[in-house]
């Protein structure tokens, strides 16, 4: 299960909760994540199509934007680990997130190497990255499938949009985006489900690792509150920046899930924390000559696996005199080691470190972590004042290049 260790108080709890009840009923129409994903046409569909796809396919393409690819890719690469590109079965490619035609071209030679299917996602429908990746992938098809309608799943609303409107006009298959979740915090609906269960992800682990999750929030005095009172609390202390910093590059992508759902969620206003992240012990050689001897006005909320059966015996002594003795050394137990020399080195610049504990890296715990921080998240902007579920400042750069592409 999930532990996290703070320093916060936790004053006025009890004024928190309050708060955070009466925001609940103010975002009603948003909170569809956090209901049970119980439509049982929708999950059968997706082991359905799941299946198919690993029978039939060896490259399974994700066209999406933001949330619409982020959490199935964090869960992904976190799961069955940064190398997977190389070893996994089927290959699974992300488009739609950038508009690189250097990406892109690249990207269209390689899949004909391969004998693809496309997954399409949009909940607006609209969403001008994902709709072009569409298209440029859909033309590839056609220059060499004659069965493309057979190969393109879409998930989008069921009301209106442009990818709605094509779904049903070439016959695809379709999984909806429920209406009450938003993009980023949709991972645990068809969105990030059908991706995820295509490349073999146990998401029935995925999705108890939740449910037993959401037990914890049963008292509101839960890791997630704490969490967000933590980081409020560190803000109100001068401390502007969050660094989530991970000992594993295979949770790479989750921090920047991470990212997206804090950034986007909290990002309306200039009183809010600036969330980015660190992968040690690589950016210990980087970014880490900041945090020892920079301002100091920011945090650290380190991501620990509590057990790892993967390990490696390194002989320490070969090296040099210093080391004399550690022979036979545990690469886990080194590693762990550096995150605690590294913990007490920067809180002499004064950088306070959270700890959020997980038990290991798999399917079950990593529901319960993305639950976490979608939670705290939640809680975190009201306590900073903002809604958590839209994002007008991504709308102004849309409606300015609609005007410049006319």
């Amino acid at each position: 299960m999930i532990n996290f260790i703070g320093k916060t108080k936790f004053k006025e709890l009890d004024k928190v909760e309050k708060l955070v009840k009466q925001k609940q009923e103010e975002y009603s129409d948003y909170l569809g994540w956090t209901d049970e994903f119980n439509s049982t046409v929708e999950i059968e569909k997706i082991y359905e199509y799941a299946k198919e796809i690993r029978a039939k396919y060896n490259l399974v393409i994700v066209c999406g934007a933001g949330g619409s690819y982020t959490g199935a890719r964090a869960i992904i690469e976190s799961a069955q680990g940064e190398l997977r590109d190389l070893t996994g079965s089927p290959k699974i490619l992300f488009l739609g997130n950038n508009l690189s035609s250097r990406y892109f071209k690249s990207s269209l030679e390689l899949i004909q190497n391969y004998n693809a299917c496309m997954i399409v996602i949009s909940k607006s429908g609209e969403t001008i990255e994902t709709n072009i990746a569409y298209q440029l992938v859909k033309n590839s098809f056609e220059k060499k499938y004659t069965d493309v309608s057979e190969r393109v799943y879409v998930i989008t609303n069921d009301k209106s949009g442009y990818l709605l409107n094509t779904a049903k006009r070439e016959g695809y298959r379709r999984l909806v985006v429920p209406e009450n979740v938003g993009g980023r915090y949709s991972l645990h609906t068809a969105v990030g489900l059908l991706p995820m269960a295509a490349v073999g992800i146990d998401i029935d682990e995925f999705l108890r690792g939740i449910r037993d999750y959401k037990r914890k929030l049963v008292t509101f005095d839960n890791p997630s509150v704490q969490y967000a009172l933590s980081r409020k609390e560190l803000y109100d202390n001068g401390k502007n920046k969050e660094f989530l910093v991970s000992y594993d590059p295979s949770l790479k992508f989750l921090q920047e899930w991470y990212v997206q759902l804090f950034g986007e969620s909290e990002g309306k206003s200039d009183d809010v924390i600036f969330p980015t992240y660190l992968t040690n012990t690589t950016d210990l050689h980087s970014i880490g000559q900041y945090i020892q001897e920079g301002p100091g006005d920011l945090f650290e909320t380190v991501i620990f696996v509590n057990e790892n059966k993967t390990d490696l015996e390194i002989d320490l002594e070969e090296f040099s005199k210093e080391y004399e003795g550690l022979n036979k050394y545990s690469l886990n137990k080194i590693n762990n080691v550096v995150m605690e020399a590294t913990k007490v080195a920067h809180s002499k610049n004064n950088i306070d470190t959270l700890m959020i504990e997980i038990t290991k890296i798999d399917e079950y715990s990593l529901g319960q972590l993305v639950y976490f921080f979608m939670y705290a998240c939640f809680v975190s902007s009201i306590l900073f004042g903002v809604n958590p579920f839209n994002q007008p400042g991504v709308e102004q750069y849309k409606q300015i290049y609609k005007k410049l592409l006319r």
